[in-house]
């Protein structure tokens, strides 16, 4: 897992930003964590990674005592689902609930993966690894043996994805093709800064009830409407404490929902075939 991890070159972007209206700064990230669904212990480090990279931005921008005052977006193709519905070849098992929260999802939401998670390093075997390879592999690179027993740390951020704030779930699907459909794409925020007061409608019918997401009438992607492997994202922020300036007035917005209702009419997509958009808008209640 670590030779893997130490190979893979995925990368996060970030830049603080002043909100013109209030004065108010904003970190604004994003990143793609690795694809293979073989891996979620590799993705559950890359997260933790991500995490606590994003907190010492943060101090290294604006100071330790500023930090936790400042809000953060990040958007992202995570490559792991909010909820697994059923086993496959990867996870064999599903817990009794009826779903599995990928250990990406989790550790994103609440800072920490258990020892006892699937999707931990301690946890995940693939066939064709020994054992003893892995250990010796992770003391050559003077890393720790075992995670047996370790809980990972995701850092001091408080993180929430946004439409979940919004819901209380997320999309049934950001990409589809022939064979697998479900939600990787995601908009985090900081919880104590941002309410969100509405989401960007995805093409499909995404009505409560649904239990497979390929069971959702929607055609593998890309395509000639939608150019690009993952759908777009977004959504309107407020402020959770009202600023004293002047009310700004911003650009008129595109269409926007609290739940899908049909699908919006095609438009000229600057997306390239590989890469979708998530679009953040923030208003100053």
């Amino acid at each position: 897992m670590w030779s893997l991890y130490g190979q893979r070159q995925e990368v996060a972007l970030a830049a603080l930003l002043r909100h013109r209206a209030t004065g108010k700064e904003v970190l604004a990230a994003c990143t793609h964590l690795f694809w293979n669904p073989a891996y979620p212990d590799v993705k559950v480090m890359q997260a933790a990674a991500l995490r606590n990279g994003l907190h010492h931005c943060l101090v290294r921008l604006v100071g330790e005592d500023r930090a936790a005052t400042t809000a953060v977006i990040l958007g992202g193709d995570l490559n792991s689902l909010w909820r697994k519905y059923g086993a496959d070849y990867f996870d064999k098992v599903i817990p009794s609930r009826g779903h599995l929260t990928s250990g990406v999802y989790t550790l994103m939401s609440t800072a920490s993966l258990s020892p006892e998670h699937p999707d931990h390093p301690a946890m995940r075997r693939r066939r064709g690894v020994k054992a003893a390879e892995a250990a010796a592999s992770a003391v050559a690179a003077g890393i720790r043996k075992s995670f047996k027993g370790v809980t990972i740390d995701g850092g001091p951020l408080q993180l929430r994805s946004a439409y979940y704030m919004a819901h209380g779930r997320e999309p049934a699907l950001t990409t589809r093709t022939h064979d697998f459909a479900g939600c990787l794409d995601y908009v985090f925020v900081t919880p104590q800064h941002f309410s969100v007061s509405g989401t960007l409608a995805l093409p499909y019918s995404d009505t409560p009830g649904w239990r497979d997401p390929m069971d959702i009438p929607f055609q593998p992607i890309p395509g000639p409407v939608h150019p690009s492997d993952h759908l777009a994202m977004g959504c309107v922020l407020e402020f959770v404490t009202a600023p004293a300036a002047t009310p700004h007035t911003s650009a008129k917005a595109p269409r926007l929902a609290s739940r899908p209702s049909k699908p919006p009419p095609a438009k000229p997509s600057h997306n390239s075939p590989s890469s979708s958009s998530d679009l953040v808008f923030i208003h100053d209640p």
